[in-house]
């Protein structure tokens, strides 16, 4: 009896055993921790323990491996793991430390996602791909300590960079900015950036080429954010789902917005933006009102960025320099007390004086001075937006080769004259754009074209404008007509026009 015992007993056994090599899974095994390994990958984590190490052995931890796990609070991950597959720790509410290993190389995307409660996070050598969004709408993470011998990324100023900070991998929500100011080196921003980011009100970008998909998507308490030059384009929902943004300021440089780059955002979203920009057609494609003033106001914001930098004793970037450039807010040069009138003193490549206000005049400029200042490179004037927004911009010396001047060259600068040397052809689309102290013009017999609005909203153009003795008709350079202010309805071109600017006409 007891022989036939063991062989009922023995038949049941060897069907499971052959099942499971059927399937495949024969070095399957679940241990009293709750932890599913299928050879050496971590598949589930199904225990109630709140502090878990990852046995040796394990080299993968598998997608959603942790995810929703409302008990574990640490996890120690021993040396051997490699990767930790997508999402493998999202919404882990209870998960507060997590130590990654130098022999980790691969974080795969959102792994981290909403980890309300992570506040201490160490990163080892070894890690050369960090997922989009591995920290998103961390709350709680102010810091991430990332070895000093990582030659991929590091941790400064409340963000994961890449190490030579060309690229903002992830915002951390934690650091409680108010204002962030993106640092100007940076080139690149990964997807999902700042998801979840829910106390930065106010984000400065440096220019760049593009502003990549879903950069700034979900970033729940942002009021205001300001693209700079030379910024192109404007990605696939990049700052889309941002329920709270009432400001967006886009500089002249961009001219491609995609569809769906602000999809979510109030219907009172206001475009902060030239009236013959890419942005202000974009914006009335799209129904939102859209000017050139700054209504947000973020003085309040500024204050309350220091007072709490300064009450949580933190540095700016208390890490890792970056060196930044703000366009809109220019390096300025200490004025120099033994500077004569109209005398000019050369800084870079731009040059700096001071100048009396002066009359309206219109002429070819054959009898201007020429004054080369050798500091001052052609391809400087010629290209766009070489001096645009510098309010330190007073006055400036030509150089007597070039042929063109770029589009918005030195638009809302504080020119006070302006004489285009002869040899000059064409003058970019609002080159002098909103030089509101620009009095005094002087265009060359070579100028043969001119951009729209090139002169609009300068006290030389407006003076024009608001003559009632002056033509209605404005002529300057080889012909070019830049203005009409009468009210004919089939007006008669004068016979002196060879070339009409754009928007001449329009009303």
């Amino acid at each position: 009896m007891k022989k036939k015992l063991i062989f009922a007993i023995a038949i049941p056994f060897a069907a499971v055993a052959s099942m499971l090599t059927i399937a495949g899974i024969t070095k399957a095994r679940a241990d009293v921790s709750g932890m599913n390994i299928t050879g050496d990958k971590l598949v589930l984590y199904t225990g109630t323990a709140s502090s878990v190490i990852v046995p040796s052995g394990v080299k993968e931890i598998s997608p959603e491996a942790f995810a929703g796990n409302t008990y574990v609070t640490d996890v120690v991950i021993e040396n051997g793991v490699t990767k930790i597959g997508r999402d493998a720790f999202k919404n882990c509410s209870s998960l507060s430390s997590i130590s990654i290993p130098d022999s980790v190389t691969m974080i795969g995307p959102s792994a981290f996602q909403s980890c309300q409660a992570l506040n201490d996070v160490s990163l080892g050598s070894g890690l050369s791909d960090l997922g989009a969004g591995t920290f998103s709408d961390c709350d709680s993470l102010k810091t991430v300590d990332i070895s000093s011998s990582n030659p991929y990324y590091t941790c400064a100023n409340g963000a994961i960079y890449s190490k030579d900070g060309s690229k903002l991998v992830q915002y951390l929500s934690g650091h409680g900015a108010y204002l962030y100011s993106i640092p100007g080196n940076v080139t690149d921003i990964d997807r999902y950036a700042f998801w979840g980011a829910d106390t930065v009100k106010e984000i400065i970008v440096p220019g760049m080429s593009s502003i990549p998909d879903y950069a700034f998507t979900n970033a729940t308490g942002l009021e205001s954010i300001e693209f700079q030059i030379p910024t192109n384009s404007i990605g696939m929902r990049s700052v889309s789902g941002c329920p709270n943004l009432a400001q967006v300021s886009i500089p002249v440089s961009v001219a491609n917005i995609d569809s769906t780059a602000f999809e979510g955002c109030p219907d009172t979203l206001y475009f902060n933006c030239e009236d013959i920009s890419k942005a202000s057609e974009f914006a009335a494609s799209k129904g939102y009102a859209a000017g050139d003033m700054d209504l947000y106001d973020s003085s309040v914001l500024v204050a309350a960025e220091a007072d709490r930098i300064k009450r949580e004793g933190q540095q700016e970037v208390p890490q890792y320099k970056f060196e930044t450039y703000n366009h809109s807010e220019p390096k300025t040069v200490e004025a120099n007390t033994d500077v004569e009138i109209s005398s000019t003193e050369v800084v870079s490549d731009r040059a700096y004086v001071i100048v009396g206000g002066g009359e309206l005049t219109v002429n070819n400029g054959s009898d201007a001075s020429k004054v080369q200042a050798d500091a001052i490179e052609a391809a400087s004037v010629e290209k766009p937006y070489a001096h645009y927004l510098d309010q330190t911009l007073s006055e400036y010396v030509f150089p007597s080769d070039i042929t063109s001047v770029g589009d918005f060259g030195f638009a809302r600068t504080r020119l006070q004259n302006v004489n285009i040397p002869e040899g000059v052809t064409s003058i970019g689309k609002g080159a002098f754009y909103h030089c509101d102290n620009l009095t005094e013009v002087s265009i060359p017999s070579s100028v043969s074209s001119i951009g729209e609005k090139a002169f609009a909203y300068t006290p030389w153009y407006q003076r024009w404008e608001n003559d009632s003795s002056a033509d209605d008709f404005l002529i300057v350079g080889d012909g070019v007509l830049i203005g009409y202010k009468g009210d004919a309805e089939s007006p008669e071109i004068p016979a002196t026009v060879k070339y009409i600017a754009p928007g001449v006409f329009a009303k």
